[in-house]
């Protein structure tokens, strides 16, 4: 990671340097769909301090909470692994409209078609050891988001949203690229730098029984309040936290915590009350394998790690899994090989929610949340840890299974889980299906008002939420359109 440390440096020191240098090699040696791509891997590659060493670096909190802050959203600066998600828990939309064979799966292969998938650039031997013991455990899936098999079950190889970009090496590939590469600019009109405060309804007390209808969007650019008008609908894509404190400062969500705060009320519905968030934890073991030198060399193309694992815990509560598994090797520093096992509970009982602080649109919203919140999040993470270990230390990888050092040996699990647990910046569930917005993804009690994003999961995707949000808005265009016919 030593490259981008000092590029964020020389940033820092010499901002008009850093982006002369940058923009001259793009103009001269770089097509324009090239250009986005390069820049942002320069700054924030695939594998960013997040799966090395946030404490070091000291640079993973600012990459956290700008997550989505950009064209692109999330997939723009996260790790870009992408998983499907299990075929249980596509089930907990409603059907048929999200059935798996017959929807979900043709729209992954829409999606395909645009956005690039590929395995990691370099698996390590360290790492195929891991995937070997934990398949031994459970079972090995070829391929984690094989349609006609179980995806996000079992242990195997990551997909990686990249593409090969200069000189042969993968570089992030995103939805934005995806979809809006090649568009023709005069369809697409994109206001930067703006914050949208308030939906806007016409016949916003229902006045005949007809539902209020959404006709645009006021939203504040270079410090001017200004609007967009809209004839067709509005669709809400800012995720779990943006899409909640739009509807709710749009009069959508709880009568009596929009009304207290002075805004008319238009739907009296459970925005925000959803709230859910992978638990994340991350040990640390002595690593008996260390790199080969052409391993190192291509490391910084993945994102940090190069396999997972699904299984469920002793105290799994649905049928897809709740535990998450992923593994990193980590470079030799100071003459000390590590890994790192990231666990992550991917179904947790914790709820939380989003609510609104005032009426300015310009003051953050309230969340609540908590890690790891219930008793039975405390003991799945611990059944975790403990059947992670009795893996490792079978198999191919007991060869490179050292003695673990954070925590270290003797520590009190569940007291150490309970004090460590982390947000792992997969948000979802504040405008669930079913609850705020219909099998279309529909705003109920509106007309002509959608939300695309991960809020609308009734539960959050048992897996990196990325790739199943981008198939919910794959998903949502037939819908959408249907519903306007």
């Amino acid at each position: 990671d030593t490259y981008q440390i000092l590029l964020v440096r020389l940033f820092l020191l010499y901002p008009e340097l850093f982006f002369f240098v940058l923009f001259f090699f793009s103009a001269v040696f770089l097509k324009r769909s090239q250009i986005a791509p390069l820049l942002i891997n320069l700054l924030i590659p695939l594998n960013h301090p997040e799966s090395v060493d946030r404490k070091k670096y000291n640079l993973a909190t600012y990459l956290h909470h700008l997550v989505g802050a950009m064209e692109g959203g999330g997939g723009m600066v996260n790790s870009a692994i992408s998983h499907l998600g299990a075929k249980n828990w596509w089930a907990t939309f409603p059907q048929p409209t999200w059935d798996f064979a017959s929807q979900i799966a043709p729209a992954f292969a829409r999606l395909q078609t645009r956005l690039s998938l590929l395995p990691p650039a370099v698996v390590p031997a360290v790492s195929v050891a891991f995937l070997a013991s934990g398949g031994a455990a459970t079972f090995v899936n070829p391929n984690l988001n094989n349609v006609t098999g179980n995806p996000s079950e079992g242990f195997g190889n990551i997909s990686v949203a990249s593409t090969i970009g200069p000189g042969g090496f993968p570089i992030r590939d995103s939805t934005l690229f995806a979809y809006l590469d090649g568009v023709n600019p005069n369809l697409v009109d994109i206001s930067l730098q703006s914050t949208a405060t308030r939906i806007v309804f016409h016949n916003v007390y229902g006045y005949g029984g007809v539902a209020p209808k959404a006709k645009g969007v006021r939203f504040i650019a270079n410090g001017s309040c200004q609007k967009a008008k809209a004839s067709k609908g509005v669709i809400v894509s800012a995720g779990a936290f943006g899409s909640a404190d739009l509807l709710l400062r749009s009069g959508v969500g709880p009568a009596t915590q929009v009304e207290d705060l002075g805004i008319q009320l238009v739907s009296n519905l459970p925005v925000g009350q959803g709230l859910q968030d992978h638990h994340t934890i991350a040990l640390a073991y002595i690593n008996l394998c260390p790199f080969t030198a052409a391993e190192s060399a291509l490391w910084v193309f993945t994102p940090g790690t190069q396999v997972a694992g699904f299984i469920n815990s002793n105290v799994s509560v649905h049928d897809w899994p709740d535990i998450q598994y992923t593994f990193a090797p980590l470079p030799t520093e100071n003459g000390v090989n590590l890994f790192e096992l990231a666990i992550f509970l991917v179904d947790p009982q914790s709820r939380g929610t989003v609510t609104l602080a005032s009426g300015d649109p310009l003051k953050p919203t309230l969340k609540s949340y908590s890690y790891p919140g219930t008793t039975r999040d405390v003991e799945a993470l611990t059944y975790a840890v403990e059947f992670a270990e009795a893996f490792m230390a079978t198999g191919p990888m007991a060869a490179c299974f050292g003695p673990r050092v954070s925590p270290a040996a003797g520590t009190n699990l569940p007291t150490w889980i309970a004090a460590n647990a982390e947000p792992t910046y997969h948000v979802a569930g504040t405008n669930a299906v079913g609850s705020v917005v219909d099998q279309n993804l529909a705003v109920l009690g509106t007309k002509n008002l959608y939300v695309v994003d991960a809020s609308v999961m009734p539960f959050v995707a048992p897996c990196n939420t990325g790739l199943p949000t981008a198939i919910i808005a794959e998903r949502a265009i037939p819908l959408i359109l249907s519903a306007r016919r």
